[in-house]
């Protein structure tokens, strides 16, 4: 009976461990998730400033953000931040930005367009069209948009001085949609 008695005390004890420890670790979460969401918040306003071109206000609400350690959503933070720099003409700091965001989510499509941005920018043609590629071969579908359209029309132009930029039309060629069209599939057969 003593043993018994030592086994479930045992047993109760170990309980009430795991009982603490699982109260501890939910309480940690909570307080992730509202620190998260009050870096979020200040992402957010951080946006609204630079919307106003208050750089100064962007720059501080942004470090704020970070300062909180957000255990999600820190790309969006450093987009913003990639934005402020971007319109500040601080391309060294932009391209930092870009790259921590795609530390934080390496397969992140929107990053490389940022990367695309500071090296067309930073006159670093070869560089854009690298990012360019990358971002297709991570979301294809991005080809169909008027935005990706008119940044690849944008790099076009600024190659024009510089380099023939029939390469660039291959960013621009629906692939998606020719090999489904059933005509071409019946010229292929």
């Amino acid at each position: 009976m003593e043993q018994h008695r030592g086994i479930h005390a045992t047993r109760i004890l170990g309980f009430e461990e795991f009982a603490h420890a699982a109260e501890v670790m939910m309480s940690s979460i909570a307080g992730d998730a509202q620190g998260s969401l009050a870096a979020l918040t200040l992402g957010k306003r951080a946006e609204s400033e630079l919307e106003k071109n208050n750089f100064s206000e962007t720059g501080l609400l942004l470090s704020q953000a970070m300062d909180l350690k957000p255990s999600g959503g820190s790309h969006v933070i450093y987009k913003v931040g990639f934005s402020a720099r971007m319109a500040m003409g601080n391309h060294v700091g932009a391209l930092e930005d870009a790259n921590e965001a795609l530390t934080l989510i390496p397969r992140y499509p929107k990053a490389f367009i940022y990367l695309r941005d500071v090296f067309l920018a930073m006159d670093q043609f070869d560089d854009a069209g690298k990012s360019y590629s990358t971002c297709l071969e991570l979301d294809p579908s991005i080809r169909r948009s008027k935005s990706f359209r008119a940044r690849v029309a944008k790099l076009q132009e600024k190659l024009g001085a510089f380099r023939p930029c029939e390469f660039l039309d291959f960013f621009l060629f629906d692939f998606e949609n020719v090999f489904s069209n059933p005509i071409f599939v019946n010229i292929l057969l």
